[in-house]
Order: C-alpha cells, then sequence, then structure tokens
C-alpha cells in the first residue's frame, strides 16, 4: 500500500478574518483516489468538518474500549463453552458405549412406525417444522405407499421423498458412531435429515452434532405442566430435573423447564427456560434461553402448537422408580 503525504492548509475564522497554518497528513491508496475528486477549494474545509464533528462527539466512554474487547471475548468463550459441550457429549456417549452402558439399542421397525405415525400427525393438522437453523420451513406431503412425501414452502417442490431404506441406514451409521454423528453425516439429504429429527423424539441435533437420547421420554399434555402466579414459585432449576413450580422437558429435543404462568391484570402464559440454548425459533426471542406465549394449544399429546408457528415437540423424561 503506497500512502502519500499532502501538505493542507487548515484555516479558522476569526474576528480579524481568517487564520491558519499548513499541516501535514498521510492518505493511503484509497483515500488518496477519493481526495483527488473533491475540488481543490473545498479540501480544507471537509477537514474542518470532520474535526468538528469528532470534537463534538467527545472522547469515548473511560472503559469503552475494554467494554467491547471484553464484549468480543465474551462471544468466544460462549462459542467455544458450546463446542466443548458438544465435545462432552461425545465423549460421553463414546464411554458409555465402549464400556457397555450406553449403546444405542433400537428396533429399526419401531423407529419408522413412530416416524411414520408423526409424519401422518403432522400432515393432519397441517403442521410445519424447520431446518436446523430456522431459515427454511417444510411440511408432509404425503405419507403414501410406505414413503414420507415433504413440501418445501419456499419452493414449493414436493419430489423429496425418502423410505424405511434411508432410515434404517443412517440408524447403522448412528450406531457405529455411538449415539453421535455431525449434521450432515446422519443422511446425507438434508431435507430428509431435517424430517427425522423434527418429528422422532429420539434423535436430536445440539451444536451441530445429531445425538441419540438414551432417556426414556412421555408426550407432556398440558394438565402435567405446573402452575404459578407472578408472586409464586420463582427461577426454574439449575439441573435438568421437575419440582413443583416446573417440569423438566424437551423442545424439540432442547432440554429445558415449562411452567404456565397465571399473571395479575394480564393473559395466562406458557413459558419456557430452555438449558440448550440453540432452538432455532425460540432462543433470541425472549433473550438466549427463556420463551413464553399467550397463544398456544396442545393438539396432541406432546405436540403444541403456537401463535407464529410450530407445532413443537414437547416431551419429558419418565420417572422410573
Amino acid at each position: 500500500m503506497i500512502t502519500a503525504r499532502l501538505e493542507v492548509f487548515i484555516s479558522t475564522p476569526t474576528v480579524w478574518g481568517y487564520m491558519g497554518k499548513k499541516v501535514n497528513i498521510y492518505l493511503d491508496d484509497d483515500t488518496l483516489a477519493f481526495w483527488g475528486k473533491i475540488p481543490s477549494g473545498e479540501r480544507s474545509g471537509i477537514i474542518r468538518e470532520a474535526i468538528g464533528e469528532y470534537v463534538k462527539k467527545g472522547p469515548d466512554e473511560p472503559h469503552a474500549e475494554a467494554i467491547r474487547h471484553l464484549r468480543r471475548r465474551q462471544s468466544i468463550l460462549d462459542l467455544e463453552l458450546r463446542q466443548r459441550e458438544a465435545e462432552f457429549t461425545r465423549n460421553s456417549t463414546q464411554l458409555l458405549r465402549l464400556t457397555g452402558q450406553g449403546e444405542v439399542q433400537v428396533n429399526k421397525d419401531e423407529f419408522w412406525d413412530e416416524l411414520m405415525s408423526k409424519a401422518k400427525t403432522y400432515q393432519e393438522i397441517d403442521a410445519t417444522y424447520t431446518s436446523f437453523t430456522g431459515k427454511s420451513r417444510y411440511r408432509i406431503e404425503s405419507t403414501d405407499d410406505n414413503r414420507i412425501r415433504i413440501l418445501n414452502m419456499r419452493t414449493k417442490r414436493t419430489t423429496s421423498n425418502f423410505s424405511q431404506k434411508t432410515v434404517d441406514k443412517a440408524l447403522d451409521r448412528l450406531i457405529a458412531a455411538g449415539g453421535s454423528l455431525p449434521v450432515g453425516q446422519f443422511i446425507s439429504v438434508k431435507m430428509h435429515e431435517y424430517t427425522v429429527v423434527a418429528l422422532h423424539p429420539r434423535v436430536y441435533t445440539y451444536c451441530g452434532i445429531i445425538h441419540w437420547r438414551h432417556e426414556e421420554m412421555t408426550a407432556v399434555t398440558e394438565d402435567m405442566i405446573p402452575e404459578q402466579s407472578d408472586s409464586t414459585g420463582g427461577p426454574p432449576p439449575g439441573d435438568w430435573v421437575s419440582n413443583e413450580s416446573w417440569l423438566a422437558v424437551t423442545v424439540d429435543g432442547r432440554r429445558g423447564h415449562v411452567s404456565i404462568n397465571h399473571r395479575y391484570f394480564a393473559s395466562t402464559k406458557i413459558v419456557y427456560h430452555l438449558i440448550d440454548d440453540d432452538h432455532p425459533e425460540f432462543c433470541g426471542a425472549h433473550g438466549p434461553d427463556f420463551w413464553q406465549t399467550k397463544r398456544y394449544i396442545f393438539t396432541k399429546p406432546g405436540l403444541m402448537i403456537w401463535g407464529a408457528g410450530g407445532p413443537v415437540e414437547v416431551l419429558t423424561p419418565v420417572v422410573k422408580d
């Protein structure tokens, strides 16, 4: 990069006329090109105005640069934490598999039957689901001939479909990997992978990894959810457990807690606090892990429709005596 040294006469109006002196400035190539396009009689005025605006703004807050640095660092640490959590989950899964405690055991026919049942439900209620990023939406077009056919809401195409053979091969890969696979390696066709993960309660995605859920889960109905008022209840537990005010659940595979809040002088709302804060629709709506709405209905056990989208799958761990 070439720099150029320029002499500029900076003048300032006074009661006696204009006073000033020449100063040297250095410009890089790009700025010098802009400089050449400014009429020669206007250049000093432009510099004076720029300096004046800078002075009006005043110096940054005393800790502004430190704050910016810490915020950048916080973002980096947050990403590293997510990656570490995903790595910990993969490591734990592999350890359990190798020690014989966490081996993925699946009946492929039962898995497919449950997937087909959920697909038919989604088709029946005309429900949509999203890609892992939440940017694309899909519907179940049909379940004829023991195949699941997908409607891409953006392109309106219905040519993408898959059968049990595709899912069986995906399960073989997941079992061989010990229950965790990077997104894209479970099923190579993205829409098929989105569909299986969205519809089946045993598989979920977190931090770019598709996982097998070892916990036995059951579908949540509204009467299972604890109720509280503005003056009772308090925050959810720190661990993924239930108490009298909060029910431990998964929302589309993400761990969290749910409660129904009866508010004074306002509508009753269902409130979710997510532990796994990467839900494509919920996270970021009211905070990184907090989501609520007054427009919701459980159309079927485990399926909640909400005002701006849905359904979402809401399950809770089976408590064994």
